[in-house]
């Protein structure tokens, strides 16, 4: 509960002062001033551990105990709050030019529905969305739904990227751009997933990707 209220307030931003504050109302209001004189902020307070309180003169070791405790809900804050870190976010993109667009949707009388994409630190969230159609139509009269796909990154084997140059003509006429797919392949799953990003765009993301992969093992081995 104590680490849940934590998780609407800006803990890393606190000042010593603040931090005293906080360990005052959980009953810490004797070791409220050892904080301040030594410096200690919210940046840094999940750093704390038996050795540091030590230095700083908690000599007994009861009021270390509850101290740590009441710390350790800004740790696991902080850890949660970076797991839901939001790295990257973006839409499907659907078309490679205007006149594309206009093909598919027959000049935007039948607008289609993009995936939204959202990258974290452990997770690469894919939202399909699916409205009823009577062929090109959407039954707007009809609730459509969504599924949420939620992708573990340590459960990810590897990343390709694919893509396809666009003729002179349709770069010339219809000014055509290339268009990237980004296959996500997943361990002991035969179907991949797939985003499409613009060129270049698309790099940066299989980029991103793989840093948190790569952080993530990094992780697991230590």
């Amino acid at each position: 509960e104590r680490t849940t209220s934590l998780l609407s307030k800006e803990f890393s931003r606190w000042d010593a002062k603040e931090l005293a504050e906080y360990l005052s109302d959980n009953g810490l209001e004797d070791y409220a001033e050892c904080f301040i004189s030594n410096n200690v902020d919210g940046e840094i307070a999940h750093r704390i551990d038996r050795d540091e309180l030590k230095k700083m003169g908690v000599s007994k070791v009861g009021a270390r105990l509850k101290i740590l405790e009441v710390l350790g809900s800004l740790k696991r804050a902080k850890q949660q709050l970076d797991q839901e870190e939001l790295l990257w976010e973006g839409k499907e993109v659907m078309y490679a030019s205007c006149c594309h667009q206009m093909y598919e949707t027959c000049f935007g009388l039948f607008p289609q529905n993009p995936s939204e994409y959202r990258l974290n630190s452990h997770h690469l969230v894919i939202k399909e969305i699916k409205v009823p159609r009577c062929g090109p139509m959407r039954c707007c009269c009809i609730s459509g739904n969504y599924f949420i796909d939620n992708i573990d990154l340590s459960n990810v084997k590897d990343i390709d990227l694919e893509g396809s140059r666009p003729g002179c003509l349709c770069q010339i006429f219809c000014c055509e751009k290339k268009l990237e797919h980004i296959i996500v392949g997943m361990e002991g799953k035969d179907e991949s997933k797939v985003l499409i990003q613009k060129s270049g765009e698309a790099q940066d993301v299989v980029r991103k990707i793989k840093n948190q992969i790569e952080i993530l093992q990094r992780m697991q081995r230590s």
